[in-house]
């Protein structure tokens, strides 16, 4: 089923009201801590206005278009790679995702988003240190009694150890077939694509153009998850897929 993406972020900051929006669920939204506890999951059709003519020109009658799985998971506190608000599960969670949407509260003026992304990235890093230095250990003990594949794994786990060491992601490093495999099999959470949606009040969203912060070094959205859910009860024969209005107007990346 097409690939499964994780809304993820801190507490209150509009994750499952986005959800909602954008698979037609009715899943709690409300604005007190952990309000989300298990995840919730739901599909949506991705739009394919060739789909018709594609199904024409095969003879094919049934038309499935794509569809992404969306994850809303619950938030995340400082302290979550230690266990804080229930963090181990959380990040569990966001270890089964092929795509991570990390959802950013805009809305209140009195909030510093970007100390937002600099508490869920250091989780996530925090989170990664712990899987990769347990790896290392267990390939150090098997290269200690000459396994040479195990040799090899040590050396690339302890050059992704020392990166992360300084709090850097894992995202972006380049790597050699025989260290994907490696890599491969701890599924780091670093190391998932992402994008950042910036979820901003209906009176900011009228007066931006969108945000560009150059060292994201990942694409941003900026929305009104408020209006994008009112918009989608309103909505007949809806796709499920964040309005057309807001892509175009608001889509940055950097």
């Amino acid at each position: 089923m097409g690939f499964r993406c994780g809304i993820i972020g801190v507490p209150n900051v509009g994750k499952s009201t986005l959800f909602n929006a954008l698979t037609g669920s009715q899943v709690a939204a409300e604005n007190f801590p952990f309000c989300t506890i298990e995840s919730n999951v739901g599909v949506a059709f991705v739009p394919e206005p060739r789909l018709p003519d594609i199904a024409k020109i095969t003879g094919v009658e049934t038309q499935v278009p794509a569809v992404i799985q969306f994850v809303d998971i619950a938030g995340l506190v400082e302290g979550a790679s230690r266990g804080e608000g229930l963090g181990n599960r959380f990040l569990g969670h966001i270890r089964e995702m092929d795509l991570i949407a990390h959802v950013i509260g805009g809305f209140d003026e009195k909030n510093d988003w970007k100390d937002e992304i600099d508490i869920v990235s250091l989780e996530l890093i925090l989170a990664d240190l712990e899987t990769v230095r347990k790896a290392t250990e267990k390939a150090c003990r098997r290269a200690r009694i000459g396994d040479k594949i195990q040799q090899k794994a040590a050396a690339v786990l302890k050059t992704v150890e020392s990166l992360l060491e300084q709090g850097k992601p894992f995202s972006g490093v380049e790597q050699d077939a025989e260290e994907q495999e490696i890599i491969r099999n701890l599924h780091l959470l670093t190391s998932k694509p992402k994008f950042y949606i910036l979820n901003v009040s209906e009176e900011q969203l009228l007066l931006s153009d969108g945000v560009i912060v150059d060292d994201l070094k990942a694409p941003m959205v900026t929305i009104c998850a408020k209006i994008e859910y009112e918009l989608a009860q309103l909505s007949e024969g809806r796709t499920n897929f964040i309005s057309c209005r807001t892509r175009c107007r608001c889509f940055r990346s950097r």
